[in-house]
């Protein structure tokens, strides 16, 4: 189940990760009047609008082979490191003209986790594409730091 982004219910500060600080004076204004009409614009985001990943876990082999060949430097970095195990999800939104391709890697020390996000929006043109790595490291309380090499796009609900 794919859920719809609400675009009139993103934050201020949301809409300034999307643009560099130089264009605020001109981006926030206009920011404030589409939530005050409320106007709903398309977008994606780094984080799937999906009710459950489990449906999206595919071999690697059904991920098209441009995106393979995008994300198969990251993952030789991530091998070196003694990142192994892996679990690839391949999630085509067409709701949100987004496809996001996610290879989750286990350390050997069986800890810590690593992922390469690879996401692309054909919602403009030319279509934006981002990767990058995430690192997910535990504490001894259960807690868990993530690192990501991308800007935020959305805020953290408050319980992460």
């Amino acid at each position: 189940m794919f859920y719809r982004l609400d675009s009139t219910r993103v934050t201020l500060r949301e809409h300034s990760w999307r643009c560099p600080w130089i264009l605020w004076p001109i981006v926030l204004p206009i920011a404030v009047l589409l939530k005050l009409l409320r106007v709903r614009i398309p977008s994606s985001t780094d984080d799937p609008p999906v009710e459950m990943l489990h449906p999206f876990e595919v071999d690697t082999s059904v991920v098209p082979r441009d995106i393979r060949d995008k994300l198969r430097p990251l993952e030789k970095d991530l091998e070196s490191l003694g990142f192994e195990t892996q679990i690839t999800h391949l999630i085509l939104d067409a709701t949100h003209a987004t496809t996001i391709c996610w290879k989750t890697f286990l350390h050997r020390d069986g800890k810590t986790l690593a992922r390469i996000h690879y996401r692309q929006w054909r919602g403009v043109t030319p279509p934006r594409t981002h990767l990058f790595p995430i690192f997910m490291t535990p504490f001894n309380d259960g807690a868990f730091l993530v690192s990501s090499g991308s800007k935020p796009d959305m805020l953290a609900p408050e319980s992460v």
